[in-house]
């Protein structure tokens, strides 16, 4: 993997940071990759390690197990051996995990090309012919990019970078772990304590960082980012809410009294569409950030934008 060069760089709200190139490195995402060709697969597979991903290697029996218990973030698959249940398996993948990224890599044969051009209607699907020679290295490591940067988490990380361009560098390291660990974790609780555990500074010394820097510490910030995370999810890629609050390990009640906590008393104006519930939740996070209400309302309308296209 080609190291980043951390070269500080204007934020768009006055203060500079470098935490667009922090941000990529922080964040790792587990790639399924499910393909009948060992060579196709180890080239796949290089490029993942290449892009900074975890490739995990897969059967087409393993995968739909794999893709529930959130085992990996992606998907891609060749579509081999073709059936007619490779499209109901597509499906089926597609109702477990609305959200997830799939890649349908196919082998350029009649019997994969039809289900494959059905399945990318569904969202979060493309499907593509594999290639040969020079052009397939850059075709597969052009996919993995739009791949790796439409994970909702990564999505999330990147759309309020800009809300964070004024907390201390340790403080963002700590927001984002703290994140992908929620993501993954699934049911398994984790705590605020657990992502300071694995970070240079200890969770007092973010503590008083963070509190230093915008007057608040950092339980508090990771709360307004989970909520805000749930319903990025829910709107963006319409999981409903509790839905994505369970994948998250969380109970309705624990949902609950986050939202409590984030919201305060307009908790009741959030019980509405996802847009609402996503754009009150963010106005939020903006405040505790000490960032304007304007960047807030900025990246709904980009996030609307986007589902729209």
């Amino acid at each position: 993997m080609k190291s980043c060069r951390e070269v500080p760089r204007p934020c768009r709200y006055g203060i500079r940071t470098d935490s667009k190139a922090f941000m990529t490195k922080a964040s790792s995402v587990r790639v399924g990759c499910t393909f009948s060709d060992p060579a196709a697969l180890a080239q796949v597979r290089d490029a993942i390690w290449n892009e900074a991903g975890q490739p995990v290697a897969l059967t087409a029996a393993e995968a739909l197990s794999a893709i529930s218990s959130r085992r990996i973030d992606v998907w891609i698959w060749d579509m081999e051996p073709a059936s007619p249940s490779s499209l109901e398996l597509i499906r089926r993948v597609h109702m477990a995990r609305p959200e997830l990224p799939v890649w349908l890599y196919y082998s350029r044969r009649t019997a994969v090309i039809e289900p494959a051009a059905e399945a990318e209607s569904l969202q979060n699907i493309s499907a593509t012919p594999q290639l040969r020679g020079p052009l397939q290295e850059i075709e597969i490591r052009a996919h993995l990019r739009r791949l790796l940067s439409s994970v909702p988490r990564i999505r999330l990380v990147r759309l309020v970078d800009r809300m964070l361009c004024s907390l201390p560098a340790e403080v963002r390291e700590y927001l984002v772990l703290s994140l992908e660990h929620r993501d993954h974790t699934g049911p398994k609780a984790f705590k605020v304590r657990n992502g300071a555990a694995t970070l240079p500074g200890r969770l007092r010394h973010l503590q008083r960082v963070s509190q230093a820097t915008i007057g608040v510490g950092p339980k508090r910030l990771l709360d307004g980012l989970i909520l805000t995370f749930l319903t990025f999810k829910a709107f963006a890629f319409d999981v409903p809410l509790l839905t994505a609050a369970e994948q998250a390990g969380l109970s309705h009640k624990a949902l609950h009294e986050l939202r409590r906590r984030v919201l305060g008393a307009d908790v009741q104006w959030a019980k509405r569409e996802p847009r609402a519930q996503f754009e009150f939740a963010l106005m939020a996070f903006a405040k505790v950030c000490k960032v304007s209400e304007q960047a807030a309302g900025e990246i709904v309308e980009e996030v609307a934008a986007e589902s729209l296209a």
